[in-house]
């Protein structure tokens, strides 16, 4: 009986010791602190049952402490919770943050707050700002089985008292980086700061291009100077007239994404006036010239060209990859101040995208990953043009491989080699992917001349000994010194028209054999002199010297007589028409494309 007694008392003990340790531990824990009084009243049935600060927001770089206060009311319930931050964007993230679920409700307020229906009750979201007093705010509404439609009308009153009652309005929420304005700001940041390192380096170009004298008394002399300017100015009218409808549209957007219907009506409606110009324009009054036309082109066969193909989609890929990641660290530098914390589950919760490839680069640098990404892009789309460049190269057709997949009569393209590193720059159009987003504008002289002849037929020339990979522009095909001038006899013979390059740094006794071939054993006289846009002495220099070398010989001498000006680009010959010359005041790719178009135009029916 006395053992019973014992065991009684001892298990009576330790449930007491149990109690006192339980109390100790609820005694001893710090309560949540009370975020003190609402900033509103809402009176009426509502009865104020918890108000608390919740610290788990406090560890973000630009937020603070939130407050939340709660409401019920029947089979009501009413939810306020309030992160103060310094500046939209980290309230912004914040709200990312939060990742709050729900379907957007349109057209559910007069304000401008965010409003979600999560199957039983609303939650409207918006970003009070006064001065330097920023709060995102969060007001969620319970509607007791109520539907969509009736919880949301039913929280309009209390969503007007909660915006009245917090300074600065309702400004909508939407993440920076993911609205209109801020994808094309994050766009535009990079090709300003490329504009403010290359506009210098331009203008200067622009001004120091010499001017050349382009008249004659002769009437074999065709200035293409005024069709150039008219065709320039036409095209600046249609791209003035396309940045007008792009910017109507990117308002629209804009007002789409800050849900304000008639703005976004009324621009996407003036922008169809500007669309239907350009559209009719491009068809009468602001046709494009020929020479801004595509041009049919061959590539080469086989696993080179396959290679070619290769890198120049991984270079768009790599580029398209480039520009999305800086554009989401654009917009994730904006948000990251207002993220408390960047764990696995809050990447899961926010789901937005890259996001977790990206976290270690935010982690370290912060609100300064979006100069990081600037300054990263750019290099690497400098190396995206590289391999798109070197897969052009790789896809450029041999000799045999355009003859045999065009089968109009060819042009043939004699020229000194030290001409085939002569560039222009590209006002007319630029070349491939890189070039594109490049704003220095260089491309070859060869490729200018090679995508204008080639709308009447092939372009061929003769590689230097040894070559490998060729660059872009005519087929080429290499032979050895035994046989080169064989085939090109042969290729001359047969060629639709030879160009033949009047610009070369020397008189060699290769280039020396070509010229007496031109004048003296090809019997058709089918022939294009060319002058390349080398600098103005040094063409100056070039041009004389080949004058000089040529004017003893028949076939070639009404081209150096007085008639011929400093400006002339090319001269054409043939039989029944002779010489006639084109040129203009400037050497432009425009200059010679409009050059070439008007002089095959003119030629063609002799040299067919």
């Amino acid at each position: 009986m006395g053992r019973v007694q014992v065991g009684s008392w001892w298990r009576r003990g330790l449930a007491v010791s149990w109690l006192l340790l339980v109390a100790a531990v609820v005694l001893g824990a710090p309560a949540a602190a009370e975020a003190g009084d609402p900033p509103f009243d809402l009176g009426g049935e509502w009865v104020l049952v918890s108000s608390r600060e919740d610290p788990t927001t406090d560890p973000a770089p630009e937020c603070g402490t939130a407050s939340e206060w709660a409401w019920e009311a029947g089979e009501q319930g009413l939810t306020l919770y309030v992160v103060p931050c310094e500046d939209r964007d980290p309230a912004s993230g914040m709200w990312e943050w939060l990742a709050v679920a729900g379907d957007v409700v349109p057209g559910a307020s007069e304000h401008d707050e965010l409003v979600l229906w999560d199957g039983g009750r609303v939650v409207r979201a918006w970003i009070a700002e006064q001065g330097a007093e920023v709060q995102l705010a969060v007001l969620t509404t319970t509607c007791g089985g109520a539907g969509r439609d009736a919880c949301v009308s039913a929280g309009e009153p209390v969503a007007e008292a909660a915006i009245a009652a917090l300074p600065g309005g309702a400004a909508g929420v939407n993440t920076p980086g993911f609205t209109v304005e801020s994808i094309g700001l994050s766009l535009v940041v990079p090709v300003v700061i490329i504009a403010i390192v290359v506009a210098p380096v331009r203008l200067a170009r622009a001004l120091a291009r010499p001017r050349f004298a382009s008249s004659s008394s002769a009437d074999r002399y065709h200035d293409v100077t005024p069709v150039v300017s008219r065709a320039r100015w036409r095209r600046r009218v249609r791209r003035l007239l396309w940045w007008v409808v792009a910017g109507l549209v990117f308002i629209g957007l804009t007002a789409v994404t800050t849900r304000d219907p008639s703005l976004a009506g009324g621009a996407l409606v003036l922008a169809l006036l500007p669309l239907i110009l350009v559209l009719v324009g491009r068809w009468t009054f602001l046709r494009p010239h020929p020479v801004e036309r595509g041009r049919r082109s061959v590539t080469g066969l086989g696993a080179e060209a396959a290679l070619g193909t290769t890198l120049s989609v991984l270079a768009v890929a790599l580029a398209v990859l480039v520009l999305l990641v800086h554009v989401l660290l654009f917009a994730y530098a904006g948000m990251f101040p207002g993220w408390p914390s960047l764990t696995g589950g809050d990447l899961e919760r926010m789901d937005l995208p890259l996001l977790a490839g990206l976290r270690p680069l935010l982690r370290s640098m912060g609100s300064d990953a979006a100069l990081v990404s600037v300054l990263a892009a750019l290099p690497l789309l400098v190396g995206a043009a590289a391999v798109d460049a070197l897969g052009q190269r790789l896809r450029t057709a041999s000799l045999d491989d355009a003859l045999a997949q065009d089968d109009r009569p060819h042009y043939l393209y004699l020229r000194s080699f030290d001409e085939d590193r002569l560039t222009l720059t590209a006002h007319l159009r630029r070349r491939g992917l890189v070039s594109a987003l490049s704003m220095m504008r260089r491309v070859r002289f060869e490729e200018v001349m090679v995508r204008q002849l080639s709308a009447t037929g092939p372009v061929i020339a003769i590689a230097p000994p040894g070559s490998s990979l060729p660059p872009i522009g005519a087929a080429r095909a290499s032979f050895s010194n035994d046989e080169w001038q064989q085939h090109v006899t042969r290729y001359a013979e047969t060629a639709r028209a030879v160009v033949l390059s009047a610009t070369p740094g020397e008189i060699r006794p290769g280039y020396g054999w070509e010229l007496d071939l031109i004048a003296n054993r090809i019997g058709h006289q089918r022939v294009l002199v060319v002058l390349g846009p080398w600098p103005l002495t040094s063409l100056r220099r070039r041009w004389v010297q080949f004058c000089q070398t040529v004017a003893p010989v028949p076939f070639f001498a009404p081209i150096t007589m007085p008639w011929v000006p400093d400006g002339v680009h090319l001269l054409a010959h043939s039989p029944r028409s002779g010489w006639h010359a084109w040129g203009a005041t400037r050497r432009l790719d425009w200059t010679y494309a409009v050059a070439l178009d008007e002089a095959t135009r003119a030629y063609l029916p002799d040299w067919s």
